[in-house]
């Protein structure tokens, strides 16, 4: 999955689901993961990038009923955390945070400090899809911290480091956001790179002087959405692509990329980015 073989890694996450069938499957414990609801999770999450979030809003809906089956003391934090995927691809602000609460209650009650880093990082992401900046940098350098502390959750510092980013460049802390971008940009695996592709560009955009930084990384990440055929991200990346148009006072191509993206949107019912598509060209 992370080197960008999505349908692949899909294929086997259908057959999964068809094997689990039914809700039973969730009592099935492996070294205290519960994999039909794993395979569950992220399989919905891949579902909203490649353009049906509805599938990621069902399991959202569902996740109640799957940790009362679970009980209370199952760690379903990798899968909670999961949700902040398809809320990202909706737009939904106010889901993500009852998402990501809920992710990280359940890590620092039943999880270990991988599943605290990845609940931290969702805490983050749900922050930055608020704009509430300074909330959201609290918790990726928590992120950090036990990172450095521990090792655990490793895998995550390139989109954490992405997401700290994007919250410096709104706390109006270019040099640090700018180190983070590049940072986060060496040696990204193909996958993390069409998921957080945006959010880097979102955070150039923020950054004053760094337009030629910004078309570099909207175009290598467009050439990875087109190649993997993520229609669910591919309009984020039109809003910061547009964005750039308008900082170049290119008026046809921002209408452009706004028109294509709230097209894309509408294809997949998503109207939570609607207001951050008019602030672009208001």
């Amino acid at each position: 999955m992370w080197q960008g073989q999505l349908a692949e890694g899909m294929s086997v996450f259908d057959q999964s689901a068809a094997i689990g069938g039914s809700d039973e499957a969730v009592a099935i414990e492996v070294l205290r993961y519960r994999p039909y609801v794993e395979c569950l999770s992220f399989r919905s999450a891949c579902l909203s990038f490649f353009g049906d979030p509805g599938q990621g809003l069902e399991f959202i809906e569902r996740f109640p009923q799957l940790r009362r089956i679970a009980g209370i003391g199952a760690d379903l934090s990798s899968a909670a955390s999961d949700q902040i995927w398809s809320c990202m691809v909706l737009g939904d602000a106010p889901l993500a945070r009852r998402c990501a609460d809920e992710a990280l209650q359940i890590a620092e009650r039943c999880g270990g400090e991988h599943g605290v880093v990845y609940a931290l990082l969702a805490c983050g992401n749900a922050s930055a899809l608020a704009h509430q900046w300074e909330v959201g940098n609290a918790f990726l350098k928590r992120a950090q911290q036990r990172i450095a502390a521990t090792g655990a959750g490793a895998e995550w510092s390139v989109l954490v480091d992405a997401f700290q980013a994007l919250c410096l460049a709104g706390m109006g802390e270019r040099e640090r956001s700018l180190d983070l971008v590049r940072r986060s940009s060496r040696g990204t695996a193909t996958a993390p790179r069409a998921f957080v592709g945006f959010v880097r560009a979102h955070a150039l955009r923020l950054i004053n002087g760094a337009e030629d930084e910004l078309e570099a990384e909207i175009a290598g990440t467009l050439a990875i959405l087109e190649r993997l055929e993520l229609t669910g991200v591919m309009p984020l990346l039109l809003l910061e692509r547009a964005g750039l148009a308008r900082l170049r006072g290119d008026s046809d191509s921002m209408a452009r990329d706004l028109t294509e993206a709230r097209r894309l949107f509408a294809q997949m019912g998503v109207t939570g980015w609607d207001d951050y598509a008019r602030s672009i060209e208001a």
